[in-house]
Parts: C-alpha cells; structure tokens; sequence
C-alpha cells in the first residue's frame, strides 16, 4: 500500500510535466545544447533506467538521437518500451515573453 506521503509526491510530480510538443521539444533542443545528462527511464519504472545525453533534435520528424545505452539488453529494452521517460535536476531558466 502506497503511504501518504508517497501519493502527495506523486501530485506534484504533475505540476512539472509538459505534454506541449513545443515545450518538449524546446526542453530537449536545451538539454542537447547544454550537454546535459538524463535519466531515461522504460515503462516509467524507477529500477529500469539509463543515463543518456541528447545528440540531436529533429522536431520535423519527431525524432530525437540520445547516445547509445552501454549494453545491448538495454537498447531492446528501451525500444521494445511502450514508453519512455527522461528527468533531469536541471533547472530550467523561464521562457521570456
């Protein structure tokens, strides 16, 4: 059973994530730029995880180009993967106007 303070992270776990396709993509052009490294986690598990770096960015064709995972088995996790999510603890400076 999840405790209390367990779901009250999980609220504000919301309150920072984006579902913009130009928000995303502006955060991961940011992070390429900045050769900043992210968590990219299979399935949204907490235990199955890689720690990657962003390439590139193509928002045109939806794709993103992350280094290679250092083993195999991670790959095909990663790309049989219904999803995948990336954080960092990167703060992020506020868009201007």
């Amino acid at each position: 059973m999840a405790s209390l303070e367990y779901l009250s992270d999980m609220e504000k776990w919301h309150d920072y994530q984006i579902d913009s396709q130009r928000e995303i993509s502006r955060l991961l052009r940011a992070s390429c730029e900045q050769q900043n490294a992210l968590k990219m986690s299979v399935s949204n598990s907490d235990t199955d995880f890689v720690a990657i770096q962003i390439l590139a960015v193509d928002a045109e064709h939806n794709e993103v180009i992350i280094d290679r995972p250092e083993s195999e088995e991670q790959v095909q996790r990663i790309m049989q993967a219904p999803t995948v999510a990336c954080e960092t603890t990167r703060r992020w400076p506020c868009a201007s106007g």
